[in-house]
């Protein structure tokens, strides 16, 4: 297939071009559609560019999860660079470990968060009207990329050691996310809420004509909240992390599937899926497809099985693996 060589961008850009009326991002203030969405993350890419980001730079991104966030990481990917992953709960000695070793040209950021960046980094706010300060500043000229470029840089904790940066190419994103949609696929009106490993699943969506649902962060954090919101928005598949989802069946009612009718899908991931746990939300969420997910920010190796499908002698996995 032709994607099967295409890198991220690209594959948005067709999905763009596709659907650019549908939704593509949104969070508790904004939205997005596909159109809107790859002119401001092209307009960000020129000046990007003229920055001198291009093939195997990075572009820091220290911001919260929201609308921009998705804008960021899109326009450095289309500059021809990749997007480097800044925590906001990073303490500043650990911030400044990972600008001084990742050495970003520029850091994307809101003014609440920029003065918390080293001394002499280069910074750009992304808050409202942001585009207005940068219109004609741009350079129009891409660095052509392929598969093997860099697509964005997460580090470490650092819990065994000083953290170390996890370098990550489009190739392994790409068909570590083909091969999901052959188990689980979607197009416009899915809906896919995205926070817990946001930025692996942000993107996602938006190869495909979905729309990317920001889950607020003190939101995930509050089960009770999660299930009003996730109720709200109509979410149709998410991830959640194993303890997460128990936290959640621990604080709702015999309603809960109706409640969440629109879930059509549930990943899990980032912890063991217990037989008492996965029992549990199968009773609780009958439904609801529920896919236990494994893989490695290092490599994109996953495996995954449906839950429906354990026996007495164990789980049912597919292996993919690059």
């Amino acid at each position: 297939m032709r994607e099967t060589g295409m890198c991220l961008h690209e594959l948005f850009e067709e999905q763009a071009r596709r659907s650019p009326t549908a939704v593509a991002v949104e969070d508790a203030r904004a939205r997005l559609t596909y159109e809107e969405l790859d002119r401001k993350a092209e307009l960000l890419a020129s000046y990007l560019r003229s920055a001198g980001i291009g093939p195997d730079e990075v572009v820091g991104v220290y911001m919260e999860r929201r609308v921009e966030y998705v804008v960021a990481c899109l326009a450095a990917l289309k500059a021809g660079g990749a997007y480097l992953i800044l925590e906001l709960a990073y303490p500043p000695p650990l911030l400044r470990d990972v600008v001084a070793d990742s050495e970003p040209r520029v850091v994307l950021t809101q003014e609440r968060y920029a003065e918390n960046l080293p001394e002499g980094t280069g910074r750009l706010c992304i808050d409202e009207d942001w585009e207005r300060g940068i219109e004609g500043s741009g350079s129009e000229d891409p660095s052509p990329v392929d598969q093997n470029a860099l697509a964005f840089v997460s580090y470490s904790s650092g819990t065994t050691g000083k953290p170390k940066g996890i370098a990550n190419s489009h190739r392994a994103a790409v068909r570590s996310y083909l091969w999901r949609f052959g188990l689980s696929d979607y197009g416009p009106g899915d809906r896919v809420g995205c926070n817990v490993f946001f930025i692996w699943e942000m993107l996602r969506p938006l190869l495909r004509g979905a729309t990317t649902v920001v889950i607020p962060d003190d939101v995930i954090y509050d089960p009770g909240a999660l299930i009003r919101f996730m109720e709200e928005y109509g979410i149709s598949e998410t991830l959640m992390t194993p303890s997460l989802l128990e936290t959640v069946l621990d604080v709702s009612g015999p309603d809960l599937a109706d409640r969440l009718s629109s879930l059509r899908v549930l990943w899990l991931n980032g912890e063991v899926v217990t037989r008492t746990l996965a029992r549990r939300a199968l009773s609780l969420l009958p439904e609801t497809r529920l896919l236990n997910v494994y893989s490695c920010s290092e490599t994109h190796e996953v495996a995954t099985g449906d839950l429906r499908e354990l026996s007495e002698d164990g789980p049912y996995f597919l292996f993919f693996y690059l």
